[in-house]
């Protein structure tokens, strides 16, 4: 029987960061008016890493080697690399003047734009 030890490991583990971001996503309803693509993108990474644990989980239940967990791996970050606008929208420095954004405003507003450069009319509460 081959040795399976970090397929276990992934398979009981990996669900942890998909029940994080799932809550992060749910989270993100709150601000459904301003979030824009970052509600998708955060749903589309969990479904990702809902299909690479899928993925294990029927290497688990073949008996295959752990070895063959890298193709897994490849094919994520394949995905990931090649679909990183849709990923990954979160931006750490304001899109139209440079400055440094707020972690709310970093995880929660699609414009990826500092409170001076919003407009003011994009339906968006104040600061919590």
């Amino acid at each position: 029987m081959p040795d399976t030890v970090v397929a276990r490991f992934l398979l009981k583990w990996m669900l942890v960061p998909v029940l994080l971001l799932w809550a992060y996503h749910l989270a993100q309803r709150r601000y459904s008016a301003t979030v824009g693509a970052k509600r998708m993108a955060t749903l589309l990474v969990t479904l990702l890493l809902l299909a690479a644990w899928v993925a294990v989980y029927v290497f688990v239940r073949l008996g295959l080697s752990d070895i063959w967990l890298l193709a897994i791996a490849a094919a994520v970050v394949a995905v990931a690399v090649w679909q990183r606008r849709k990923l990954f929208p979160y931006r750490t420095s304001c899109a139209a003047c440079g400055r440094p954004l707020g972690i709310e405003r970093i995880l929660f507003r699609g414009d990826n734009r500092c409170a001076a450069c919003s407009p003011a009319g994009s339906g968006e509460e104040k600061d919590p």
